[in-house]
């Protein structure tokens, strides 16, 4: 059975790298994983691959300064992956553990990212476990599982960006997108924008946010709408600053089918 292995209480590029291998590398997606000490030193063969140990390739402490396990394995898996964003995502993702690993991280990337790959998450799961290193993979995995799609929704977010239609609204500047990528609210806002327009064309929802700091009121907005689209059930937050077609929270309720344009017309 194929074999990957590392040292006792793996750090996140340990993990990582394993993460990747599992999922990008052919024939290794079931391959076990098990632990032998840091000073180990063996050659990988058909049937086992040593990550953060070894001496081998996907083991930075032969000299590779500057490199982790974890872009060790990505170089050698980069061109497997065909998909465009999960590239630009792997490419954030392996770099924020590379940073971490040789203590490169900013105070501004451990407040833009830090919550995604949370080092004090592992540390306190490996205790939990009592010490258990198979479970401390286990729950990493997972932790690099959810951090792909975070960058993956931060690539995807940021190229649709480029799309933007930008508008003058009753209270200030507002901006139109159509996105799929969850968080354009808070995106948007921090670029200036008091309120935000979006149409998800992967689920056709639509919605109307605006930053909670200024006054804004979608009540004639609501109203405007009602007319103009009566098949759509249009939901007014009580805050009157959330307008939306559409919810994971009610999927059943019928949807909008006006075009981005359509939607920032009916500001009122």
């Amino acid at each position: 059975m194929k074999t990957l292995l590392t040292h006792p209480r793996p750090h996140l590029d340990d993990i990582c790298g394993i993460w990747l291998i599992k999922k990008y590398l052919p024939g290794w997606t079931d391959a076990a994983v098990d632990f032998l000490p840091a000073t180990t030193e063996r050659r990988d063969d058909a049937e086992t691959l040593m990550v953060g140990i070894g001496r081998g390739a996907f083991d930075e402490h032969k000299g590779d300064i500057g490199e982790s396990a974890t872009t060790l394995v990505w170089k050698s898996l980069r061109e497997r992956v065909s998909d465009p964003l999960d590239v630009a995502a792997l490419d954030l993702l392996t770099e924020w553990v590379r940073k971490g690993d040789t203590s490169e991280h900013n105070v501004a990337e451990m407040v833009a990212h830090g919550s995604w790959l949370p080092a004090e998450q592992l540390h306190a799961s490996y205790v939990r476990h009592g010490k258990d290193s198979q479970a401390l993979y286990v729950f990493g995995a997972e932790l690099c599982e959810n951090a792909l799609l975070r960058y993956r929704n931060e690539v995807e977010l940021e190229r649709d960006w480029e799309k933007r239609v930008e508008f003058d609204s009753p209270w200030g500047r507002g901006v139109g997108l159509e996105t799929d990528a969850s968080g354009a609210d808070d995106f948007a806002y921090s670029k200036g924008f008091v309120l935000i327009v979006v149409v998800h064309p992967g689920n056709g929802y639509r919605g109307y946010r605006a930053t909670p700091s200024r006054n804004v009121d979608l009540t004639a907005t609501h109203a405007a709408l009602v007319i103009v689209d009566p098949q759509a059930f249009w939901f007014l937050h009580h805050s009157k600053k959330l307008l939306m077609a559409g919810s994971d929270v009610a999927p059943e309720t019928p949807l909008s089918n006006l075009s981005l344009q359509e939607l920032i017309k009916a500001i009122r």
